[in-house]
C-alpha cells in the first residue's frame, strides 16, 4: 500500500509537469525560422525559404522585433531569387524604412551591391529607388561634413598645447553645450556665457596638457 501511495505521489506531480508545453519566445521564433529559410536559400530552394519568412510577417509580436528588419532584408533576397521581383522591390522598401526607423543607415552601396538583387537592376522603380538613396546619401554626407572637425580644430595630441589650440578646445566644448544641451532652464543657477569666460585665463594658464584636460574636466562637470 505505503507503495502504491508513492507511485500515486510521483505520478501526481511529474505528470502535470510532462503535461506543460514548451514556450518560445518570438525572438526564438524568428531565429529558429530565419535559419531554416537560410538553410533552403543555400539549398537554392528560394521560394520555400521566402514561404518561411512570409509566413512570419502575420505575426505582430515578431514583426515588432527589431530583427525583423534584418529578416526583411533577407526575403527580398529569396524573393528577388525566386522570379518574384514586384514582391522583392516591396519587401526592400519595407526593410529600409523599417532600418531607418530603428535609427539605421542603409547605404545605396548596400542595396546596389547585393548580388542577390541582380535581377532587379533592370527594373525601372529599382533604379528609381537607387536615385533616391542616392541623393539621400549625398545629403546625408553634406550634413555630416558640417559638423565635422576640419583639421585645423583636431589637432593630435602633444604634450604642450598652444595657446590658441587650448582656448579653441575650450570654444568648441562651449559652443556645442552652448547650442545643442537642451536643459539649461533645469540648471537656472548655470551661467554658461560667464562660465566660458571665467575658464578663458584657466586653460591660458596651464602650463602641460594634462594641466588643461584637468581645467577641461572641471569646466565640463
Amino acid at each position: 500500500m505505503k507503495c502504491l501511495l508513492a507511485l500515486l505521489i510521483i505520478c501526481s506531480v511529474s505528470i502535470p509537469c510532462l503535461a506543460q508545453p514548451a514556450t518560445t519566445t518570438p525572438e526564438q521564433t524568428l531565429q529558429q525560422q530565419s535559419a531554416q529559410a537560410k538553410s533552403l536559400y543555400e539549398k537554392h530552394s528560394y521560394a520555400e525559404a521566402a514561404a518561411i519568412l512570409e509566413k512570419l510577417a502575420a505575426d505582430p509580436q515578431i514583426t515588432a522585433l527589431p530583427d525583423w528588419a534584418n529578416a526583411l532584408g533577407h526575403l527580398c533576397d529569396y524573393q528577388a531569387l525566386a522570379g518574384r521581383p514586384a514582391q522583392a522591390l516591396a519587401t526592400l522598401q519595407q526593410a529600409i524604412k523599417l532600418a531607418n526607423d530603428l535609427g539605421f543607415h542603409v547605404s545605396v552601396d548596400d542595396v546596389r551591391g547585393d548580388a542577390d538583387l541582380i535581377s532587379l537592376h533592370n527594373n525601372p522603380q529599382f533604379q528609381g529607388l537607387l536615385s533616391r538613396m542616392s541623393a539621400e546619401d549625398a545629403l546625408l554626407k553634406k550634413q555630416a561634413a558640417l559638423w565635422q572637425d576640419d583639421p585645423a580644430i583636431a589637432t593630435p595630441y602633444k604634450p604642450v598645447l598652444t595657446e590658441d589650440e587650448k582656448v579653441a578646445g575650450l570654444s568648441k566644448f562651449w559652443s556645442e553645450a552652448r547650442f545643442n544641451f537642451p536643459f539649461f532652464a533645469r540648471v537656472p543657477d548655470v551661467d554658461w556665457d560667464r562660465m566660458y569666460m571665467d575658464y578663458l585665463p584657466q586653460v591660458r594658464a596651464a602650463q602641460t596638457t594634462a594641466d588643461y584636460y584637468r581645467v577641461m574636466m572641471r569646466f565640463a562637470a
